[in-house]
């Protein structure tokens, strides 16, 4: 025989329900349409808030367009022998002291954290071969 109170907690927990979700589908309905009708309004903001277009920024021809360039603690040690020079001719390469490349070179693996100048002049210095930069170097 089942037990009568745990039948009448299951019913009166089914009835709970229903009458519950009777109750709110009514906010429901009317939620949906307030969400709707606010997504039409931002609609309208951003057609009658449109922007001009922005002008054109100056095109930089020393990085690759579209990529974010960033050199590593090996990047940097590898395009020093690459190019065949010590520490101290990529310091005066690139502006900075010899220990400057001391420290890049020595740097825990990852991205550097480098001033946008200096940057901009490894990303010359990447470019170039090793016979420019001997012409670099001695034309200093």
């Amino acid at each position: 025989m089942p037990d009568i109170g745990k039948v009448l907690k299951e019913e009166i927990a089914r009835i709970s329900k229903r009458e519950a979700s009777r109750l709110l589908s009514t906010q429901v309905k009317t939620i949906r349409n307030l969400k709707r009708e606010v997504a039409d309004l931002k609609k309208q903001i951003g057609k009658s808030a449109a922007k001009p277009p922005a002008e054109p920024k100056a095109v930089r021809r020393d990085k690759p367009e579209g990529k974010r360039v960033w050199f590593t603690s090996k990047g940097i040690k590898g395009m020093r022998k690459r190019l065949g020079i010590n520490r101290s001719q990529m310091a005066k390469l690139c502006g900075v002291s010899p220990n400057a490349v001391g420290l890049w070179e020595s740097a825990n693996a990852g991205q550097l954290n480098l001033r946008t100048a200096t940057r901009d002049k490894l990303c010359k210095v990447r470019q170039m071969s090793p016979k420019a930069v001997q012409k670099a170097l001695t034309g200093q």
